[in-house]
């Protein structure tokens, strides 16, 4: 015989749920275990350190103290804002929003990968137009057509694999609020 509505809301209540503690609740909805956000934390890393790297290669090779203190500050002020960018997204993933309802959530969380995408594009653009801008003193258009080949297609092949990366994320999120909606 099947169980009345009262006695099934009698067995339910006389199930002990243990408390959950604060802290319990922040991790479970911390991701920073998550092994993707580890491999995000190991690339952040490394990215900062190649960043370094590449700034003095540029310093060096491009002789940028000589160049004016606008184009060099340029440049420099890009490689921050894009390693800002990817501290940033690593972040904005390690703390997910906190919205009224998942859906909210989800929605909140697609703006800001869209953001990050955008971020990405323009401080890649950024630090290519410094770096164009430094060969510009240096290597005249009319002289050397090939060598201008070479430092714009690397420039190109860069901003694509950086916005890449956000741009695999918003297409995620939006798989995941389209799966969310059905």
């Amino acid at each position: 015989m099947p169980m009345t509505f009262e006695e099934m809301k009698a067995a339910w209540d006389k199930i002990e749920v243990p408390a959950v503690s604060n802290e319990e609740i922040l991790k479970i909805t911390r991701t920073s275990s998550n092994q993707q956000v580890r491999r995000m934390r190991f690339v952040l890393l490394w990215q900062t350190i190649a960043a370094a790297a590449g700034v003095a290669y540029v310093f060096v090779t491009a002789n940028l103290m000589t160049a004016p203190l606008w184009l060099t500050s340029a440049f420099i002020s890009g490689v921050a804002a894009y390693l800002f960018t990817d501290y940033l997204g690593y972040r904005w993933l390690v703390y997910l929003p906190a919205r009224g309802n998942v859906k909210q959530g989800i929605e909140s969380f697609l703006r800001r990968m869209k953001t990050l995408l955008f971020l990405s594009r323009l401080t890649t653009v950024w630090i290519g137009a410094a770096i164009i801008g430094m060969m510009i003193l240096r290597v005249s258009i009319s002289d050397n057509l090939m060598i201008w080949v070479t430092m714009v297609m690397p420039v190109l092949f860069i901003t694509w694999l950086a916005s890449r990366k956000w741009t695999g994320r918003v297409e995620e999120t939006k798989h995941l609020l389209k799966e969310y909606e059905d």
